[in-house]
């Protein structure tokens, strides 16, 4: 499925130099989503809807926890709850635009963590910063995550 209304990836990807060019990243970012701007994600106004940036964002935390932890948050006992997000929108999407939703460990506390997020189309058209906590799904409590885990996220950070 990977005609113009589809949605693209499904999974989180290295970003590379061709990637880093074309959708006009900077900064120091390594692992992206790509996704189409299709008419399910248009408004009324004719641009992408704001709540649709979260979405990708949600998606990019989700597909990078996976691709760190070898499962999506929840599947192998420790969830994330956000417990905070905000964004911050630069320039509007276009119905047939492609978005790459790139992310980023900012910050890891011993139950929490800071992830950074920025949305690209030949230039930065949004960026946002979400506060997750480590959720033990079973005990129904925030959690301590393992130091494999924790030092697994932090080994591909460019930050860190």
């Amino acid at each position: 499925m990977n005609n113009k209304t589809s949605q693209v990836v499904v999974g989180c990807f290295e970003l590379d130099q061709q990637q880093i060019k074309r959708y006009g990243v900077n900064g120091a970012w390594r692992s992206a989503i790509q996704r189409d701007c299709d008419w399910r994600c248009i408004d009324a106004f004719g641009h992408v809807n704001n709540v649709i940036y979260l979405d990708w964002c949600q998606e990019a935390r989700s597909r990078h926890f996976a691709q760190v932890a070898g499962h999506f948050p929840g599947q192998g006992g420790i969830g994330l709850v956000v417990r905070s997000v905000e964004f911050t929108y630069h320039k509007p999407m276009l119905l047939g635009e492609q978005a790459l939703i790139t992310t980023r460990l900012k910050r890891m506390g011993s139950t929490s963590f800071v992830q950074e997020y920025a949305v690209w189309n030949g230039e930065l058209c949004g960026e946002g910063v979400a506060t997750c906590v480590f959720y033990d799904v079973k005990a129904g409590i925030k959690a301590v995550p393992s130091q494999a885990l924790r030092d697994a996220m932090m080994v591909r950070e460019p930050l860190f």
